[in-house]
């Protein structure tokens, strides 16, 4: 999906820390303009946080609802200095809810290849579904025989409908300085930050697209060293590079929605972060992306 979040992206403004074409592909149903509707949950947390980071927030939010137009509404909480109830003391991260989760994190049966398929199926087939969307349903395949979990926002972008009752969709973190130390000051601005100060917007986009189930590394990196538990949609899109080789293991692959016949932006190289499905960006957040994307745990957790 960019990784996993089929949303229907619109001749856009900037994608921000998303690779527009793996979004699309994923999540790519025709609908109507500006159906989609991100509800943030400022945690209690929330509320010694600058008044600027809560304006970036909501333009981020604006910035996605613009871009994407599936009718479907998604529930996204933010925490100041804390995630879902936990301290977070540097940088920023996202996580889900225990109970959507596959072991050995969570009680759900993995979702088989077969039902994934069909939801794409579906997708494919609807009214509007883009050309995009099309050809990647035509070139799904099943990387291996794990389950996979499918976080809250894309199988309701995938199906129209909410996977189960949770209240959020995704939960969000940011630390109260993103270094931990008060030597990388957040910059409330939107422009390019000053040196050593971390865009807070370009932060925001990368932990709210994980959120939105971009979503990879934080999940197939296996626990204490051993094999992916589970693999999740975005693993139908990384390849080994130059080759029709889909590889789902935690290394450097490229993105395609084509059996790797072409790469939609011409950046086809991923880094072996949670941000595997992206391209490498040239926003002028470039550094902040970079510093929000190193965080790395083999918890259910992505950074």
């Amino acid at each position: 999906m960019h990784d996993p979040f089929a949303f229907i992206k619109r001749p856009a403004r900037r994608v921000g820390l998303l690779s527009g074409a793996a979004m699309v592909a994923l999540f790519s149903v025709g609908q109507p303009a500006d159906a989609l509707v991100i509800n943030p949950v400022f945690d209690d947390s929330w509320a010694p946080a600058p008044a600027g980071a809560t304006t970036d927030v909501n333009n981020v939010i604006a910035e996605y609802e613009a871009d994407f137009s599936n009718p479907v509404t998604v529930t996204v909480a933010f925490g100041w200095g804390e995630l879902n109830g936990s301290s977070i003391t540097s940088g920023a991260a996202t996580t889900f809810s225990t109970s959507d989760l596959p072991p050995p994190f969570g009680p759900v049966t993995p979702f088989t290849f077969s039902q994934l398929k069909s939801f794409y199926n579906t997708a494919a087939g609807a009214s509007g579904a883009t050309q995009v969307l099309v050809t990647a349903n035509a070139h799904l395949a099943a990387p291996n025989t794990l389950g996979y979990f499918i976080p809250d926002a894309e199988y309701k972008a995938l199906t129209g409908a909410a996977l189960d009752a949770d209240p959020i969709d995704g939960f969000t973190g940011y630390a109260t300085n993103f270094c931990g130390g008060g030597t990388c000051p957040y910059d409330f601005t939107g422009n390019a930050p000053a040196a050593n100060a971390i865009d807070f917007t370009a932060v925001v986009e990368h932990e709210l697209s994980h959120a939105l189930s971009r979503v990879d590394y934080g999940f197939s990196s296996g626990v204490a060293g051993n094999p992916p538990p589970f693999l999740t949609p975005q693993d139908f899109f990384k390849y080994d590079c130059g080759t029709p080789n889909l590889d789902p293991k935690f290394n450097v692959t490229c993105f395609s929605f084509n059996g790797d016949a072409t790469n939609p932006q011409g950046h086809g190289q991923t880094r072996p972060t949670a941000a595997i499905g992206s391209t490498q960006q040239t926003t002028p957040s470039t550094l902040s992306s970079a510093k929000a994307s190193s965080r790395r745990s083999a918890l259910p957790t992505s950074s």
